[in-house]
């Protein structure tokens, strides 16, 4: 018999937290009077991961086949075997049967998006069967298609692509909000974002870090129901002077949780010890020269001042290039982005990650030493957007194990290596190569 379809699922949480997609379809193959019918489920991370689950009935023995695959992102082509970057093609791979005759061979179908101009998102289209022995295919006929919301998640309708044992379902309805090591009502959250908003050559996509990073720290705080109190320097308050007092009048206590993050022009040079960049605070830049000590801090020594406070967890990011003097930032591709549906994250990876009782300091920087950092207006810094993209995937509710911040970090550093190599950087000769951009981190625990 022929093989089984896969489904198109989407969430996208809020413009900082969208990190998946979910859908569900309902299509035939074959004739009206005689069709094959089937359901699918797909979830699609903003990294172009997920899942695919598939539904139908087995025409011989007439019982329910759930299939789940991997599922594999690419641009299509056309018909000269063009690359089209108008077109996603979301493809099944290792299929494994989860309900069914586990030796039944399955040729997954392949789920067609074209990219609306309109509003930048990349639409559902067509369903394709192909079956590689045969070297065929056929189009599939899509009857009903719906972007999935969080009140579509009911027990029932879970229940169509998962079982009672799968950790998905247990996630949204077994297992409870488990009992924090650490009392959030101990617990305050400090968040200081420094942001180079004014200066016109990254003006926009610093914007655009400056907002994600702030709405996603305030949602963790919100709901783990902490004590908020944020600094945002950016405009007319981006200083040296400024980023100064803010780290002087830093004050946490024995619980509680620090977030240093950065977003601007950066440098560093063979001399320095360090392989952590430079944030270049100048306040004029036509007038004044990047100098240390004078208008420039480095961040690993930021690090060690906010570590030295005490906080149990800190964690200091810059998203900043990371090379010589006069070298300028990127321009990265843009993440390829799906329609966004509604759906909030797992609590319980929340309070794993901000509230365990164990002390963590997490540095991190966007390149390492010698590389420039990378962004566009779109997305913002390419570094900083793989970063929320992997928070969130890591801590949605179809994750299905409970995350750490390496998971997060090693996703993020891996996804911004591949988005640097997909662009095209000017380098100091004045040739175009492709970019290289890799994430520098480390995490030590205690205090």
């Amino acid at each position: 018999m022929r093989k089984i379809t896969l489904l198109a699922v989407l969430v996208f949480i809020s413009k900082c937290i969208a990190a998946q997609s979910l859908f569900e379809f309902k299509y035939y193959f074959g004739e009206k009077k005689d069709k094959e019918e089937y359901k699918a489920f797909l979830l699609r991370n903003e990294d172009g991961t997920g899942f695919i689950r598939v539904k139908y009935i087995d025409p011989d023995s007439k019982k329910t086949v759930l299939v789940d695959m991997d599922m594999e992102e690419q641009y299509g082509s056309d018909d000269k075997g063009k690359t089209d970057t108008n077109i996603l093609v979301f493809e099944g791979k290792n299929p494994q049967v989860i309900i069914g005759d586990a030796n039944e061979k399955y040729d997954p179908d392949i789920f067609w998006f074209s990219k609306n101009e309109e509003t930048g998102f990349y639409e559902p289209w067509a369903v394709i069967s192909s079956d590689d022995e045969a070297d065929t295919h056929s189009e599939g006929v899509i009857e009903e298609m719906r972007l999935l919301e969080e009140k579509d998640l009911t027990q029932d309708f879970i229940l169509e692509y998962f079982t009672s044992d799968d950790e998905v379902y247990k996630n949204l309805f077994v297992n409870k909000t488990k009992t924090p090591t650490l009392p959030s009502q101990t617990a305050n959250f400090y968040l200081v974002v420094v942001a180079n908003t004014s200066d016109k050559s990254i003006g926009t996509t610093v914007v655009k870090d400056k907002t994600k990073v702030i709405e996603n720290y305030a949602q963790v705080a919100r709901l783990l129901n902490l004590k908020f109190n944020s600094v945002a320097l950016s405009g007319k308050e981006f200083s040296k002077a400024n980023v100064e007092t803010a780290i002087n009048n830093l004050h946490p206590g024995f619980n509680d949780i620090v977030v240093f993050y950065y977003s601007g022009h950066g440098f560093n040079d063979k001399g320095s010890s360090s392989k952590y960049p430079f944030m270049d605070l100048r306040t004029d830049p036509l007038k004044e020269y990047p100098t240390v000590g004078v208008n420039a801090l480095n961040i690993e020594n930021v690090y060690k001042q906010i570590v030295a406070k005490g906080a149990r967890l800190n964690i200091v990011i810059s998203d900043c290039c990371n090379a010589d003097i006069g070298m300028s930032s990127t321009s990265a591709a843009q993440v390829n982005v799906t329609r966004p549906s509604t759906l909030g994250p797992n609590l319980n990876s929340y309070i794993s990650l901000f509230l365990d009782n164990k002390p963590v300091s997490i540095l991190m920087t966007a390149a390492a030493k010698g590389e420039l950092s990378g962004g566009n207006d779109n997305d913002g810094g390419i570094f900083t957007n793989n970063f929320m993209i992997s928070f969130d995937k890591y801590t949605g509710k179809f994750f299905e194990k409970t995350p750490t911040w390496d998971d997060i970090i090693q996703l993020a550093q891996k996804q911004t290596i591949t988005r640097a190599t997909i662009s095209i950087c000017e380098q100091p000769d004045g040739s175009f190569q492709k970019c290289r951009q890799t994430p520098v981190y480390e995490i030590k625990p205690g205090r």
